[in-house]
């Protein structure tokens, strides 16, 4: 009896531990993949598993090759045997790397086919949100921003690069928070499709001063990848100021003769009502004598600056 056998055997790859995907377990079954894409990502517990077949001569050797570039078949067919591997059970697939699982599966009759998954990112490493707060210093150089400074804040957020291999940004979302008031600003910067595959993203969001007109103003920006890494920027924080001082003067005059002339010692007070008032600021008195009069330095309550002349 002779047994005529040309067909080659086919077999399957299944990988699990996928994230943001339909489902954690995806199955390919008799397929070599041509292109490389970046829509399939793990974390730390992907592995791989397959199957062989062959119903007529047998198979006689299932074995597999884990590459982080894309090979053809005639590259595989080119490899040497030391290359491939008997598969023995699950295999397990280390975080931090672009994988593809290629499959060579041989019968008795000498015939062999070739399957493969498509490229699988495992990413572990978070991604890293920086803010800038701008412009880097306010034009009035006390440390306060005003309404003309137009004060906002630059974002660069990274997904680091290890073994050649990250999965891409997914999403960045911002937070503004004023400290004094509790109002709350949130937005999202980006939505970045998977198969962008983005390793790096900036942007620039401005700071509205009549919301947040605060000394205690906090931003944060938060990040994630799609193997679900997710990272929350260092808190920036800025002082907001877009109102003017109001001053007034309280002057005693029921002593005046002539509604003009006094002959008492007299005192003026000074009234700011401004939040960031510069107390290093000396009123400026000028005088017939050249003197004759002392201010008394100021006093701050709150927002109230109070000062006697």
């Amino acid at each position: 009896r002779v047994t005529l056998d040309r067909v080659a055997p086919t077999g399957s790859i299944t990988v699990d531990g996928l994230v943001n995907s339909e489902s954690s377990v995806k199955t390919w079954i008799s397929q070599f993949i041509n292109k490389i894409t970046f829509g399939l990502f793990g974390k730390n517990g992907m592995g791989a598993t397959t199957t062989s077949e062959d119903i007529t001569a047998g198979v006689v050797s299932n074995k597999y090759f884990i590459a982080a570039n894309g090979y053809t078949k005639e590259q595989l067919d080119s490899l040497d045997n030391s290359q491939w591997k008997d598969y023995k059970g699950r295999v397990s697939l280390q975080a931090n790397q672009n994988a593809i699982v290629y499959q060579r599966i041989e019968d008795a009759a000498g015939n062999y086919e070739f399957y493969s998954t498509e490229n699988l990112v495992a990413d572990n490493q978070d991604p890293a949100p920086v803010v800038h707060i701008t412009p880097s210093s306010p034009g009035w150089g006390k440390g306060v921003y005003s309404a003309g400074d137009n004060p906002g804040f630059d974002i660069t957020v990274e997904d680091p690069v290890n073994n050649n291999s990250y999965s891409g940004l997914k999403t960045i979302t911002y937070t503004i928070k004023n400290g004094t008031t509790g109002a709350v600003e949130t937005g999202t910067l980006a939505n970045i499709g998977r198969n962008e595959h983005r390793q790096s993203w900036k942007g620039h969001v401005n700071i509205d001063p009549s919301k947040f007109y605060s000394n205690d103003v906090q931003v944060v920006v938060e990040a994630s990848d799609w193997s679900t890494n997710e990272a929350v920027s260092e808190t920036a924080k800025l002082k907001v100021d877009n109102k003017a001082p109001v001053v007034t003067f309280a002057f005693d005059k029921s002593d005046a003769m002539n509604t003009k002339y006094y002959k008492n010692n007299k005192t003026l007070t000074i009234t700011v009502d401004e939040r960031n008032f510069d107390t290093t600021y000396i009123p400026k008195v000028t005088s017939t004598a050249g003197g004759g009069y002392s201010f008394s330095g100021w006093s701050t309550n709150g927002e109230k600056t109070t000062g006697v002349i």
